[in-house]
């Protein structure tokens, strides 16, 4: 990703209000609404600084994630980091590693290993072991 290029992976839970309540309160512009009906939920606003900001709903991962482009984007995203309920790697992958290979835990496992994947820095991890469970 480029120095100006930044995705932030947001938590299940009140993911886009908190990113809608954060874009009012910082007066940024809507030009984007997303649409409930089609395939890719995606809200985008651009801020004072010139960064754009979308927030988005993956379809297939259920995961939720702003990515931010232009040269102030460091600033922007800090500002969601201290109002946003945030995934970072290790918590993501501490969370995979905890979560027991049983059936309730399904759907909890899949949303840890997505939000690993979607905060996985660019340069190789070391070593990550994982037990997967055999059918």
């Amino acid at each position: 990703m480029a120095d100006n290029e930044i995705r932030l992976t947001l938590k299940r839970g009140k993911a886009e209000s908190s990113v809608v309540s954060t874009a009012m309160s910082n007066r940024w512009m809507m030009h984007t609404m997303g649409n409930r009906n089609v395939d890719v939920f995606v809200n985008g606003w651009s801020t004072p600084q010139g960064v754009d900001v979308r927030y988005v709903e993956d379809p297939l991962t259920g995961i939720a994630f702003v990515t931010l482009r232009g040269t102030r984007s460091h600033e922007v995203a800090e500002l969601l980091r201290q109002r946003c309920d945030l995934w970072d790697f290790a918590e993501a992958l501490e969370t995979l590693r905890q979560l027991k290979p049983r059936n309730k835990y399904r759907d909890a496992r899949l949303a840890a290993a997505y939000a690993t994947a979607y905060t996985a820095p660019d340069e190789p991890v070391p070593s990550i072991n994982i037990r997967c469970p055999r059918r």
